[in-house]
């Protein structure tokens, strides 16, 4: 439990620095670069901008593993009203090294105001090993003029992170006509090394309300960082033209044979039985040398595998298109593994994990996401609320019966039972945690349906609102001159500029920020100071939510 002054802690490391920032709500021990967090976020920022209200929008967030182990993500917390994921399911999945795992994550204000939020990816041993700051607002969806055009585009930042050379990192924009007349956009053009586009072509005409997705991709050529933008030109009555910039980092092949996967999760959902699902996984050798791929098992009832004999050799940068199949015998769920052995200087035991449920035809079936809810520290007499999304997903109409909710300061709202969903039809509840006292508490709820009962766990911990922000570093040992002391930066908001935090030079590797307002967002960054009075490049800044 945590009262008073309270910490959270995350790693990060550029320019022979180690920074460590903390706000209120959790701590860790980070003397050490091995308490790296290995998962690298990429984008650790999304803003949704602007978002009619009761429209959803979604992006696409990708953790790549770029640790020596492989990490298992057991939950993905959402915090933040408005926001949710639809991930939960296929939860828990291990990343191995160099693999990344892509989370939609989705924004459908209810109200016309800003929202704030953070996306937290969690180990089994309950430890925040990736995590990206969300934000977005909602506007009236009538709000235009009659017959004014309004594009909107759900980002204007992409930031791909680190992309091995010779593979492909893809990243959905959503661009929709919320105004109240059809917008035309007239052309498209994107410009930067190893950068595309595809999706859509153009001219296009998008009715009101309607929405389409470019896919754009970063296919780096060398090992390099690179800048590129997206223009859009359209007759949009908010600006005829809209940009999107974007950079990756292209990092060097492993030397050797290398296998990558395009998956190491399969989803199948629910499968009528007697019928079958098939779900492709591509294996492409992505190092140096050729990759031989000397066996592939499967295992697990309902599973079959197609697509290629082994054993299997692929030169560098050729691939294979495998194809899982899933035909269930009987109804419920079930587990399969495929398990990859090759001459890989990485994982040469690679293991594709498979899941799907067998369903009678016209039976109803009813999902739950998330199944735990988590509100983390939360200011006595404030009223945080998150989301739980029910969905039919059955051939045929599901009955929630009831919700019922326990546990102090945890209210629901947000629908009326008993409720239909017809198949693919969705209701989302929301849960309010309004602590009363400072203190961990923890609820319940319950909800009951034609299909199943389900418990979604509740957890929150009332502060004294209290906050501070710690900074943390080691200091360089590799530099070419010595370091007299360090200069600490930070910006706020979503504001590019950086100011200088302390007025002489900080002789110590730690320094506290507690000059922090509640619902705020700051930005910090360090840099060294040599003798001579000159300073390093700034280390990689990193965003803390103040509650």
């Amino acid at each position: 439990m945590c009262s008073g002054w309270c910490s959270r802690t995350v790693i990060l490391a550029a320019c022979c620095l180690f920074l460590a920032l903390s706000g209120c709500g959790y701590s860790a021990n980070l003397s050490a670069a091995s308490s790296l967090n290995s998962l690298q976020v990429s984008p650790s920022t999304v803003d949704f901008g602007a978002v009619p209200i009761g429209q959803m929008a979604n992006t696409v967030v990708s953790m790549l593993n770029r640790g020596a182990r492989a990490v298992e993500v057991s939950q993905l917390s959402v915090a933040g009203q408005t926001f949710s994921v639809a991930s939960q399911n296929q939860l828990p999945i291990t990343i191995s090294p160099g693999e990344a795992y892509n989370v939609k994550v989705g924004f459908k204000p209810s109200a016309g105001t800003s929202y704030s939020g953070k996306l937290n990816a969690i180990d089994s041993s309950s430890r925040t090993v990736g995590e990206s700051v969300l934000s977005g607002s909602g506007v009236a969806a009538n709000a235009n003029a009659s017959g004014t055009p309004t594009l909107y585009v759900s980002s204007s930042n992409l930031a791909f992170g680190s992309v091995t050379v010779g593979s492909s990192l893809t990243l959905p924009v959503t661009l929709a006509s919320i105004g109240s007349a059809p917008v035309t956009i007239s052309s498209i053009s994107i410009g930067g090394a190893g950068f595309s586009v595809s999706g859509a072509t153009f001219p296009m005409t998008l009715s009101q309300h309607s929405a389409v997705t470019l896919n754009l991709s970063f296919t780096p050529v060398s090992a390099s960082t690179v800048t590129g933008m997206l223009t859009i030109n359209s007759n949009s009555s908010t600006g005829t033209t809209n940009y999107i910039n974007m950079i990756g980092t292209g990092s060097a092949s492993t030397t050797g044979a290398l296998l990558t996967m395009s998956s190491n999760y399969l989803s199948f959902g629910n499968v009528p039985l007697g019928s079958r699902a098939t779900l492709p996984v591509t294996l492409t050798s992505t190092g140096s040398g050729a990759l031989t791929i000397s066996s592939a098992s499967l295992g697990g009832s309902g599973y079959s595998l197609s697509g290629a004999s082994f054993p299997l050799t692929l030169n560098p940068q050729q691939s294979v298109t495998l194809q899982i199949n899933f035909s269930p015998q009987s109804a419920g769920t079930w587990t399969g593994t495929l398990i990859l052995n090759s001459n890989s200087s990485i994982n040469p035991t690679a293991y594709i994990n498979m899941a799907g449920t067998g369903v009678a035809a016209g039976s109803p079936q009813l999902s739950v996401s998330p199944t735990s809810l988590s509100f983390g520290d939360v200011t006595v007499g404030s009223n945080p609320t998150l989301n739980v999304m029910l969905t039919s997903t059955g051939s045929s109409p599901v009955t929630v019966n009831s919700a019922a909710i326990s546990g102090g300061g945890f209210t629901l709202s947000g629908a009326s039972f008993p409720v239909t969903l017809n198949p693919q039809q969705a209701v989302s509840l929301s849960i309010q945690f309004a602590p009363a006292s400072a203190g961990a508490s923890t609820g319940k709820l319950v909800i009951s349906s034609s299909s199943a009962t389900v418990t979604v766990s509740l957890s929150g911990t009332g502060s004294s609102g209290q906050h501070q922000v710690n900074l943390s570093w080691s200091a360089p040992t590799n530099s070419p001159v010595a370091v007299s002391g360090y200069n600490i930066y930070r910006a706020t908001g979503s504001s590019s500029s950086y100011q200088l935090l302390n007025s002489a030079i900080n002789t110590q590797t730690a320094y506290v920020d507690s000059a922090v307002a509640s619902g705020t967002t700051y930005r910090y960054y360090v840099t060294s100071v040599g003798s001579s009075g000159m300073e390093s490049a700034p280390s990689n800044s990193f965003s803390v939510a103040i509650p």
